[in-house]
């Protein structure tokens, strides 16, 4: 059923788990506008020791239907310098010793040693340059919670709405909303954070590769229901 649609959503789910580390690098001059509540939502995420956030992607045909042609769910966590993601059938994990990608589809583990991790953890969750030269404000406040809309020029994404707790410095949500062109799949993709949590306690083990890999006479392969998937060993270029 997702077929046709598969490359944009994939584009998103790595968004919206790779990214949650940091919302996007560009500082801004004026301290009291939407644009510092995002730069402080981002200080929140780099600075915590440790998060957890539930994610649910919905795909929309048209931004007034009801119902969505595609939803998917998952889960990404983060501990100092370790950090789990999974989505889609597909977990990645680093943690001191290994960077692992698993593909359950295609019955595929990928290990590699850790290189820039650090790039990785703080892929853009929303483009900078989204917001450089763009409309920024406040589609709605109240008490707990900021909604800020932000108006693209020249994208075939004409908008993005992001809203955040505000005393907790949290997503809440993103949504995108796509010019009406034939090129585009999607008139709306929502992404939704639930359970999130920052400084959480979260036991090493959550991050040890011995869920997924063994070393068995010198040669790596999977544990448990993935013991006969397929290992490929990646050479990481030196940082």
């Amino acid at each position: 059923m997702l077929n046709n649609k598969q490359g944009a959503m994939n584009v998103f789910l790595v968004r919206g788990s790779l990214a949650l580390v940091m919302l996007f690098s560009v500082v801004f001059c004026n301290s009291q506008n939407p644009k510092q509540d995002l730069l402080d939502l981002n200080k929140n995420y780099i600075s915590c020791n440790s998060f957890e956030t539930f994610i649910t992607m919905k795909c929309f045909a048209n931004m007034n239907d009801d119902s969505c042609i595609a939803e998917l769910k998952g889960e990404v966590r983060k501990s100092n310098n370790c950090y789990y993601s999974e989505m889609m059938g597909q977990i990645t994990l680093m943690n001191n010793n290994f960077i692992i990608v698993i593909n359950d589809e295609h019955e595929l583990i990928i290990v590699s040693k850790p290189g820039n991790k650090d790039s990785v953890l703080r892929t853009p969750l929303i483009d900078s340059i989204y917001f450089a030269n763009n409309s920024v404000k406040y589609s709605n406040i109240n008490k707990n919670s900021r909604t800020i809309n932000v108006i693209l020029k020249d994208d075939v994404i004409d908008s993005i709405l992001i809203t955040m707790n505000k005393p907790m410095l949290v997503l809440n949500s993103i949504t995108y909303y796509y010019k009406p062109l034939e090129e585009n799949q999607f008139n709306m993709i929502e992404l939704s954070y639930t359970g999130t949590q920052i400084n959480n306690d979260t036991s090493p083990s959550a991050f040890s590769e011995k869920k997924f890999i063994a070393l068995n006479n010198d040669t790596y392969c999977g544990v448990g229901n993935r013991k006969n998937y397929k290992i490929i060993l990646k050479r990481t270029n030196p940082d």
